[in-house]
């Protein structure tokens, strides 16, 4: 009977999670804050030393790239590039950037001036990826597909001759052979770009990026983490509305799977992440009426893994625009708070 209820429950939540959304309506929600607990804790806030989910899914709000996923089916979208062009023997990447992406907010960009922040150039992307080169151990990486890079990695230049620098919005790479799959790293929290000035200022803890939200403090002992709106951030959705959305991200790091899911219940948190199979059962036998009742007041999302795993995550319903897939990368620019409206009831 669990199985009956669990399959049946997927399909339904399945149809709720396709309903199309009024374009027209406000997304924007000030005085919401979205609530997420990751069952680790952050360990950095440098990109080049993620390698965890939780660190994944915290930087990548914070830090932007040429190109970035799109978040539901991971197509390449533009990003700090506003488009590329390839040659035809896919040797040759041209990007041009937008002139409207500043760094957040800090003080290591002040001359004396009360300036502080700027504009991104190309130069910003050259210096990051010589820097990512400089520290990385991933020699399986696509960026050495770069010409020149295992030279520079390896000390034996002075910069890596692949990239150049047309002007401040043109930028040049040039990679030894043809790779569909490079692209993919360019979208990775691996190739976003940092200001010189932050990494001279900071080292690794630098955490200053480009990205929808900022942070104003990290610790690894820290059991929250905040992330404040970038209210200079260049992105707009479809409507001209500024991203994004929501003003306030609180992560917090609870370990307990259980307790994790108890804080759901009591509203302590919006959402959990990364669930399996065994939890999800119990959770959704426990709370059916919260899944089944008209609105619904939880939703189910589910995915496969890299593996082919199947993960889910539990929502509450008014939380909307939140993709899951088989990276687990969350673009939560895009997410903002609505209401669910009454599903429709056929009556014979």
């Amino acid at each position: 009977m669990k199985k009956y209820n669990f399959i049946l429950l997927i399909i339904i939540l399945h149809l709720f999670s396709c309903t199309n959304i009024n374009k027209t309506e406000t997304k924007s929600t000030p005085e919401r804050v979205l609530r997420i607990n990751e069952t680790n804790f952050q360990k950095t806030c440098f990109p080049y030393n993620v390698n965890s989910l939780v660190d994944y899914h915290v930087l990548s709000q914070i830090y932007s790239g040429l190109v970035k996923y799109e978040a539901s089916y991971l197509e390449i979208l533009p990003d700090v590039a506003k488009n590329w062009e390839l040659s035809k023997d896919g040797k040759q990447y041209i990007f041009h950037l937008n002139n409207n992406v500043f760094f957040h907010e800090d003080k290591c960009f002040d001359k004396g001036e009360n300036e502080f922040t700027r504009k991104v150039n190309a130069s910003d992307f050259k210096y990051s990826f010589e820097l990512y080169c400089s520290k990385t151990k991933e020699t399986k990486s696509a960026f050495f597909d770069i010409v020149g890079a295992k030279g520079f990695c390896e000390l034996e230049k002075k910069c890596i001759s692949g990239i150049e620098v047309v002007d401040d919005t043109t930028l040049v790479i040039n990679v030894e052979k043809e790779n569909p799959m490079f692209l993919h790293f360019l979208a990775s929290i691996k190739a976003v770009v940092l200001p010189k000035e932050a990494v001279d200022a900071y080292g690794e803890n630098c955490k200053i990026g480009t990205g929808p939200y900022f942070i104003k403090e990290f610790s690894t002992k820290s059991k929250k983490q905040t992330l404040f709106k970038n209210i200079k951030y260049f992105k707009r959705d479809k409507s001209g509305v500024s991203l994004p959305y929501i003003n306030k991200i609180e992560f917090s790091f609870i370990s307990s799977t259980r307790e994790e899911l108890d804080m759901f219940e009591k509203g302590a948190v919006d959402m959990v992440l990364g669930l399996t199979g065994d939890f999800v059962n119990d959770f959704l036998n426990n709370n059916i009426d919260k899944f089944q009742s008209n609105p619904p007041i939880y939703v189910l999302k589910q995915t496969k893994d890299v593996n082919q795993e199947n993960i889910y995550n539990v929502l509450r319903s008014n939380v909307n625009n939140l993709f899951i897939n088989q990276m687990n990368y969350i673009d939560l620019s895009i997410v903002y708070f609505k209401n669910p409206k009454r599903r429709a009831v056929n009556v014979k």
